[in-house]
């Protein structure tokens, strides 16, 4: 049995010594990785190495292996003995539908209902949650529905999306850094106006403001953001946003461009399984209320309000 072969999330691959695996079997312990392997480890540090030397000073991206998994690379200096070690995060082989992911069918309903065509619609949790996963297949899922096209940037590209989605169409853009979205954004817009925008991860203000501006614009704009809830996600939001160019418009522009929030995280289940937990925030003129006015604390009435009408009365938010 190959690398590829393994289940696992993690790995951790110092450049002497014995690598290590994270979320083995749903498990998160870490533990040394099982002897037989040896081959693989050594074919994936050389084209790893290989990497370093064709783009000298990377130290994030992404890699494919002999078995075709898709990794995410961070290089890491100072590790044990001061060598540096590659964290490697498994991306999954294909994308499947949101149901198939493990997300209610009234949230994809909703999600890829055809009256949400513009708007920021951010897919937040916690680092290892599944938000790009969650993120990408929900643009591919749109496109496969409805058609037209998708520009993704990303920095790095996590998951392939490239080619023909049923009736769509999506393009991949890959960038050094967050600095570089607007640029790229305003390239490809040039050769045409997609339908979906996807940005990687926001982690500072201009992934934020280029985010924002575009969805207060036509377009439907999809990314990730690291938050431990959802009230903690659009205040990192906010945040960046107002330390970008945004300044003190970013509460205004927040609350004209947000459509949904869905917070995220895997659990083990009784099984060892993982099980995905899923809370949501749908823009309402209320909800756009408190993130004008930054009372975003006001948002847990708000949240807990629509996910009991939901239980309630099967009522969705648009």
């Amino acid at each position: 049995m190959g690398l590829s072969e393994l289940d696992f999330r993690d790995l951790i691959l110092p450049e002497v010594g014995t690598p290590l695996l994270k979320g083995l079997h749903g498990s998160q312990a870490v533990t040394a990785l099982p002897q037989g392997y040896g081959e693989d480890i050594e074919q994936l540090r050389k084209g790893l190495h290989d990497e370093l030397q064709a783009h000298p000073g990377r130290r994030d991206w992404c890699f494919r292996d002999k078995g075709g998994v898709q990794y995410r690379v961070k290089y890491m200096s100072g590790g044990p003995g001061g060598r540096p070690v590659f964290y490697l995060r498994r991306h999954a082989r294909s994308l499947t539908s949101l149901n198939d992911l493990g997300y209610p069918s009234w949230l994809s309903s909703q999600l890829c209902g055809a009256s949400l065509r513009s708007g920021l619609v951010l897919f937040a949790g916690n680092q290892g949650a599944g938000k790009t996963t969650g993120a990408s297949a929900y643009v591919a899922e749109r496109l496969a529905t409805y058609g037209g096209t998708a520009l993704t940037v990303e920095c790095p590209i996590e998951i392939a999306l490239d080619g023909h989605h049923g009736l769509g169409w999506c393009h991949q853009t890959e960038v050094e850094s967050e600095s570089d979205f607007e640029d790229a954004i305003t390239q490809s817009f040039r050769c045409g106006s997609p339908d979906i925008l996807y940005l990687g991860e926001i982690r500072e203000s201009r992934g934020s403001s280029e985010a924002i501006k575009a969805a207060c614009t036509t377009y439907l704009v999809v990314s990730t953001i690291h938050g431990a809830g959802i009230i903690e996600s659009l205040e990192r939001l906010l945040i960046f946003a107002s330390g970008g160019v945004l300044g003190s418009k970013a509460q205004d522009l927040v609350a004209q461009a947000f459509a949904a929030c869905i917070h995220q995280s895997l659990e083990v289940g009784p099984d060892g399984q993982k099980q995905l937990r899923v809370s949501t925030l749908f823009a309402t003129d209320a909800v756009r209320a408190k993130l004008r006015s930054g009372q975003l604390f006001q948002l847990k009435d708000l949240i807990e309000q629509q996910r009991s009408q939901r239980m309630h009365t099967g009522r969705t938010f648009s």
